[in-house]
This record gives structure tokens, C-alpha cells and sequence, in this order.
């Protein structure tokens, strides 16, 4: 309850909220299954879109023999819901785009590792020759960093 003044008085008048949702037996099973197996929400975000308790939508899913985990869940390109996006992409809104300026980088790691079969550390070091800085603004390349980004980019660029 909220105490506020009523307008154009000076006496106080009690406003209530009462957040009226549907009855979770009114929703549909096949609604809450569509949104965590077809969309990628997680069981928290799939509970705030029916209005009912996580609680409620996990034991739907445990219900209809759905494992409920994180593969693939937080790495939904959709929505995309890790700290730290990989080489080559941004997080806006939720959703992974391409990061230009990360993408010429993995062209040059593709092109170096790929065709013209250089090793890692050998890649690694062109990069820091050529000047190209990591994320954290240095120019030393890990080659642990280089593979992930061949491995990743190799079939799409």
C-alpha cells in the first residue's frame, strides 16, 4: 500500500496494487514447453512471459520429461545470455551481431591458419607483428585464443 496525497487536497488516500495474474492451470502446458524448447528462453525468462513462478514451469517440464540444463541454453545466439560474447561477435540486446573490427581478425586467422597452414603460435606471432590488439587492448595473442577462433570461423568465412 502507497500513501499519496489526493490531488488538488491536501488529505491522503491509500492506493493498493494487486498484480492479478491467470491461474497457472489456465496456461498452456504446450505454450511454456514452445518457449524453452523453440525459442531458447531460460525457465526464469519463460516464467516472467506466463506470468507464473519458475518453480511452476520447471515442474511442467519435469512433467513432459524435458531435461532441464544449460547446454545450449545461455548460448542462443537469440538470446544470449553469457558475460562474454566469443571472437568476432557483440552482445546487443540480447542477441549476437557481428563485430566488424573482431571480424577482419578472424578473416586474417582463417587465411593464415587455414590456407596458408600456419601453426598458432606462428599466427599469433603475425598478429602481434602486424599490430592487431586483443580485447584487452594488448598486442600478445594467446594461441589458445587464435585455435577458439579458427575452430569457430573456419567453414563460415
Amino acid at each position: 500500500m502507497v500513501e499519496q496525497p489526493e490531488i488538488g487536497t491536501n488529505r491522503p488516500y491509500l492506493i493498493d496494487f494487486i498484480e492479478i495474474t491467470a491461474s497457472p492451470k489456465l496456461i498452456s502446458k504446450g505454450k511454456i514447453r514452445s518457449l524453452f524448447l523453440k525459442e531458447g528462453f531460460s525457465a526464469a525468462q519463460t516464467a516472467a512471459r506466463c506470468g507464473v513462478s519458475k518453480s511452476f514451469v520447471l515442474s511442467v517440464l519435469h512433467k513432459s520429461e524435458i531435461k532441464v540444463g544449460k547446454v545450449g541454453r545461455s548460448t542462443n545466439p537469440q538470446n544470449y545470455r553469457n558475460s562474454t560474447p566469443p571472437y568476432g561477435y557483440s552482445i546487443r540486446t540480447g542477441h549476437l551481431v557481428p563485430n566488424k573490427s573482431e571480424l577482419k581478425i578472424c578473416r586474417l586467422v582463417v587465411e593464415l591458419r587455414g590456407r596458408q597452414g600456419l601453426s598458432t603460435t606462428q599466427v599469433a606471432k603475425e598478429l602481434e607483428k602486424r599490430g592487431f590488439k586483443n580485447r584487452k587492448g594488448r598486442t600478445i595473442w594467446n594461441t589458445n585464443t587464435i585455435l577458439n577462433i579458427f575452430e569457430r570461423w573456419k567453414n563460415k568465412i
